[in-house]
């Protein structure tokens, strides 16, 4: 469907968040707890819209194979 790229880039993201700040973490670049809390937070919203719109194009999909 039309939002499951937006979900594997989110996805990715979210596995890749993670291993940058420990390699942050390691190069002795201070990362701040909001900084690191708003980054999160972005994707996390952005993956629930994604699948938000995915579940609503499905669910509109299905009603207009119905009707043909």
């Amino acid at each position: 469907t039309c939002a499951l790229p937006i979900l594997q880039v989110c996805t990715a993201v979210g596995i890749m968040l993670p291993v940058q700040t420990i390699f942050q973490l390691a190069a002795g670049i201070s990362i701040p707890i909001p900084a690191l809390i708003t980054k999160v937070f972005i994707f996390v919203l952005l993956a629930v819209f994604a699948v938000f719109f995915d579940y609503r194009l499905t669910q509109q999909t299905k009603f207009v194979e119905e009707l043909g």
